[in-house]
């Protein structure tokens, strides 16, 4: 069976990560296709170096019309089974595409629990989801939200809640040994010794994923405890970033903020750290803490998307936008002894070892792609 994933674009992101994933996961009697809307990006050049085929149809601003032209021919070209979309101008005009081109089971792919235009979606993102929510009783077969927050949030504003499906993200356990040598390289790399205290953020640089709050809130743990560093990873965390710029200077210890921008080592640098902060302002289910679980690092969350059933018990959630509960969350966690934290880690692994692998997500995608209809399943 070929699936065909079409996706807006395959810069380092959730989405483009859960798709790396799951279209890279052995699975007997599934071929995997990808074809991006909006160029490679890392993401497409991963997937291409695993034997996944990806095409770029290149559909930017009055390039649209023949992109669109293009991107039916090119899933005529294909012949897939079924087309799997993800994001919203994925959903859209993937999904037109796909009727055109006389594919007759479409899947959506929604990513996002804060759909508030100008806080979590772009004005033209914004424009997708309403025209999306039109569209949504006649074009998709099924609409797969990656959280229940984000389910609630879109059947709200008009998704058709006849074809819902929750599929959470999946992740994989690098083995204890690797974590130990990504570990000791990423702070070897740093310059941070072993036995420093090390707390991080990951997720590409804006307002939305709020790392000059999560900066801000680290301000204070630096000046009362000498040992600590802090770790921020991800596409624009880094010099040519002005406002992080600003916002590590301001805490007078700029010596110990440490910005690696964007890596494809990931799990390292995650395992490198003792604590790991999401500070976003909005989600739906955010990979990056799964990651950071996977590896053994616990975790504080703001309340957002489906953060707080990810790590349940194992970890600390604050509200969003709350700067001084979170920095006292994270002066909670800092005074733990380390013990402590090994054993918050270790149940935080333990957590995705149980609910969360990738098997298990590509064992639900498999029931979806392969059965004529899915009502049954749920998340």
């Amino acid at each position: 069976m070929k699936i065909l994933h079409i996706i807006t674009g395959l810069r380092t992101g959730g989405a483009e990560m859960m798709l790396h994933r799951l279209a890279t996961a052995p699975t007997p009697g599934t071929v995997h296709e990808v074809i991006s809307l909006r160029g490679w990006g890392t993401v497409g050049a991963r997937l291409q170096e695993a034997g996944v085929p990806v095409t770029s149809v290149d559909m930017f601003g009055a390039s649209t019309p023949l992109a669109f032209l293009r991107l039916v021919a090119a899933i005529r070209r294909s012949k897939p089974d079924l087309v799997q979309t993800w994001l919203y101008h994925a959903d859209v005009m993937g999904g037109l595409a796909a009727r055109l081109a006389g594919v007759k089971r479409i899947v959506w792919g929604i990513r996002t629990a804060d759909i508030r235009v100008g806080i979590g979606l772009s004005r033209g993102a914004g424009l997708m989801l309403r025209a999306a929510a039109r569209m949504s009783r006649t074009l998709p077969e099924r609409i797969v939200y990656v959280a229940e927050a984000a389910r609630i949030a879109h059947e709200a504003c008009g998704y058709d809640p006849a074809k819902s499906l929750v599929i959470h993200n999946g992740f994989r356990l690098p083995d204890p040994a690797d974590c130990a040598r990504g570990r000791a390289s990423v702070r070897q790399e740093i310059g941070v010794s072993p036995d420093a205290l090390l707390l991080g953020t990951a997720g590409t640089f804006n307002a939305q994923k709020n790392q000059v709050g999560f900066v801000a809130a680290c301000a204070p743990l630096l000046a009362r405890r000498a040992d600590l560093h802090v770790l921020l990873i991800g596409r624009g965390n880094d010099a040519a970033s002005p406002e992080l710029v600003d916002a590590v200077r301001a805490t007078g210890h700029a010596d110990r903020i440490h910005l690696l921008g964007e890596r494809r080592d990931v799990s390292d640098c995650l395992a490198a750290l003792d604590i790991f902060c999401l500070a976003s302002r909005g989600e739906g289910f955010p990979n990056v803490v799964g990651e950071a679980m996977a590896v053994g690092t616990s975790a504080v969350v703001t309340d957002v998307g489906d953060a707080a059933l990810l790590v349940a018990d194992t970890g600390t959630v604050v509200p969003v936008d709350d700067p001084a509960a979170l920095a006292a969350a994270l002066a909670g966690q800092i005074d733990l002894p380390r013990t402590i934290l090994a054993e918050r880690g270790q149940a935080a692994r333990d957590r995705i070892a149980r609910d969360f692998t990738m098997d298990q997500v590509k064992d639900r995608y498999h029931m979806l792609y392969h059965s004529p209809s899915i009502r049954g399943i749920h998340s």
